[in-house]
């Protein structure tokens, strides 16, 4: 059952690549809306690492805030 053997590097490389994907579109989402950028980008990081699909759900809770921090309406 070869296809069950995880490569070591290649998680490594997919979770670094998640890490960078998610931290910078957190950021472009976040841009407007906040001021606390650097505690956007440290959430996403440290979420992109522990459970990495908390880090999707992280970016999808930014683009969805509008810059009067309130939210838009999923009626």
């Amino acid at each position: 059952m070869q296809w069950l053997q995880w490569d070591s590097a290649l998680v490594g490389l997919v979770l670094l690549m998640n890490a960078a994907l998610m931290v910078v579109l957190s950021y472009k989402s976040a841009k407007n809306k906040t001021d606390a950028h650097a505690a956007v980008v440290i959430q996403s990081l440290v979420l992109s690492f522990i459970f990495f699909p908390a880090s999707w759900i992280h970016c999808w809770y930014w683009g969805r805030r509008l810059p009067d921090r309130g939210f838009i309406k999923l009626d």
